[in-house]
């Protein structure tokens, strides 16, 4: 492939907006996903294709990471051919993928001996803002590598936010999804609790609204055509990033001696909820 100002690894549905937008910036954006579909996708925006994320690495400057969870971005990072084995010096890998802060760690000091940098750059705002290049991106690392990668990574987001040293935004990540996850859970459980009530759940968000509270991403509640999803499942459920990121989590809370009691509680009972449900086979993950 030939040389490019940033690459993706990743081309899934967040990595996709995010090289498209690269892409419609002007940069020259190198790609690499291990689903060849995904790839000739990529080709037909003109993007250079990479053969292995060792690839990707050796001829871009910096490399969004946007692989699904630690066990993919292990593989691409520190495998035969993964980013590690062939990263040049100064190249900034930036971790898009929710990781554990103790992992990332890890790896911006595994990078650090190939002379290469890491900074996070956590994603919400999902697959529209990705594809709009409307994303919210939340930044830990070095301030210096952070205000230099957003020159790029401005083409993609329209609000950044800078939480702290490597390993913060990861464990903001996962607070953010966890309290989306319990609202979400709740909230949808009080939409079912009203209209058995016989409550028009349309007024039980003006009561809502009246209480200086809105329900944010209420259209979730209601299929795409517009029939409600009353007596059944909520879209986003099978997403909810509970089972993903609690357990580690928790920990963290143990290890710092915080009570954490309540939210404990609840989101174990939202699990066996969920766990008890036929979801299609479809699994429930982080962003």
């Amino acid at each position: 492939m030939q040389d490019c100002e940033v690459g993706v690894l990743g081309a899934g549905h967040m990595g996709r907006g995010i090289a498209a937008n690269y892409l419609r910036a002007g940069l020259p954006t190198g790609v690499y996903d291990v689903e060849p579909a995904r790839m000739r996708e990529m080709a037909e925006l003109d993007a250079e294709l990479a053969e292995s994320p060792a690839d990707l690495a050796a001829h871009c400057d910096l490399v969004s990471i946007v692989v699904r969870g630690e066990d993919h971005l292990e593989t691409a990072a520190y495998g035969p051919d993964g980013l590690l084995a062939r990263i040049r010096p100064g190249t900034v890998l930036v971790v898009h993928t929710s990781a554990q802060p103790a992992y990332t760690r890890r790896l911006g000091e595994r990078a650090a001996e190939h002379g290469a940098r890491v900074v996070e750059a956590a994603m919400t705002g999902g697959m529209v803002g990705a594809a709009a290049g409307a994303l919210t991106l939340m930044f830990a690392g070095d301030p210096v590598v952070v205000e230099e990668v957003w020159s790029k990574l401005r083409f993609v987001a329209k609000r950044r936010l800078y939480l702290g040293q490597l390993g913060a935004a990861g464990i903001c990540k996962a607070i953010q999804d966890t309290l989306f996850g319990l609202h979400h859970q709740t909230a949808h459980e009080m939409v079912q609790l009203a209209h058995a009530a016989g409550v028009d759940p349309d007024r039980l968000l003006e009561a809502l609204i009246a209480k200086g509270w809105l329900l944010e991403r209420w259209h979730e509640f209601w299929t795409s055509d517009g029939d409600e999803m009353l007596g059944g499942r909520s879209q986003t459920t099978p997403r909810m990033p509970l089972k993903q990121f609690t357990p580690w989590l928790w920990q963290i809370a143990d290890e710092l001696g915080v009570d954490i009691t309540t939210s404990r509680e609840t989101a174990a009972r939202s699990i066996s909820i969920l766990e008890t449900q036929d979801w299609g086979g479809r699994e429930y993950g982080g962003a």
